[in-house]
């Protein structure tokens, strides 16, 4: 339960830097920027995570464009390092395995 609790609150943290790293590149251009995020099944929680995201950053930077895109845990990373989408939640079995 312990565990679960850390790794959950890491995953926050990490969300909420990343967040915030886009948010302040965004401030420093004034250029239109597309972003897509490939989230894994519809309705599942990584699904549901870069769909807030995704508000956030079309709240927060009004020139940037964000999109979540459907996919699956592998193919996830696998589009991403292809050049496909730009940021992918996936377990770090499931890079691992890329």
């Amino acid at each position: 339960m312990r565990k679960n609790l850390i790794r959950s609150l890491t995953i926050v943290f990490l969300l909420i830097f990343i967040l915030s790293s886009f948010i302040n590149a965004a401030s420093l251009t004034d250029e239109k920027k597309n972003l897509r995020f490939i989230g894994a099944s519809p309705g599942g929680t990584y699904f549901i995570v870069l769909g807030g995201l995704s508000e956030t950053l079309q709240k927060e930077v009004p020139n940037w464009s964000v999109t979540v895109e459907p996919g699956s845990t592998l193919s996830d990373v696998i589009r991403v390092a292809m050049g496909d989408g730009d940021l992918a939640l996936a377990q770090h079995t499931a890079v691992l395995d890329a």
